[in-house]
């Protein structure tokens, strides 16, 4: 594990920070400090690299980009195995959606344990997992920061050209 950073960021007016991954090529806003972080792969993911954080309130967010030895294939394998029958232990809910242009599944889960919801989009041969989760206790609360946290993710793409045309593919995503 290669860590970059460590509560870093600076927390704005609104109590969030801006947090952009040093190898992951993207940026989301968290409501909290983050660690920034990479790890070396396995036999099917190349890397990954995350940044994340935890509340005082045990509320946690983290964003992770997961690239794939064998590229987009195995990319869109697991995204597909993610859409089927398989489900999440405490699974409430799951939703296929677009995230500007790039598919997504987002999955609700709560146990006597935790809550959260997950986010996976599939950005060519990469996947990037996102999730906020937190305490039985932070469950009537959780989805706002949630969803503002989702709808920050930017993703750039200066360097990754689609496998099938290769031409390049723009960024996307926009901060809110």
């Amino acid at each position: 594990m290669t860590v970059h950073r460590v509560r870093a960021g600076a927390l704005d007016a609104s109590g969030w920070s801006t947090a952009t991954s040093t190898r992951g090529n993207f940026v989301v806003r968290l409501p909290c400090l983050f660690n920034d972080f990479s790890l070396q792969g396995s036999e099917t993911v190349v890397a990954t690299d995350t940044v994340g954080c935890r509340r005082e309130d045990q509320q946690k967010y983290s964003a992770t980009r997961v690239k794939y030895q064998q590229g987009a294939a195995a990319a869109r394998k697991r995204f597909d195995d993610m859409s089927g029958p398989r489900r999440l232990e405490g699974e409430t809910a799951r939703r296929r959606l677009m995230f500007n242009g790039f598919p997504a599944i987002e999955v609700d889960f709560r146990s006597s344990t935790q809550c959260g919801t997950t986010r996976s989009v599939l950005v060519g041969a990469d996947l990037l997992l996102l999730t906020a989760e937190g305490p039985p206790t932070a469950c009537s609360v959780l989805n706002l920061p949630a969803a503002t946290f989702f709808a920050s993710l930017q993703i750039a793409l200066p360097a990754l050209q689609s496998q099938e045309q290769n031409t390049p593919v723009e960024s996307a995503g926009a901060l809110e």
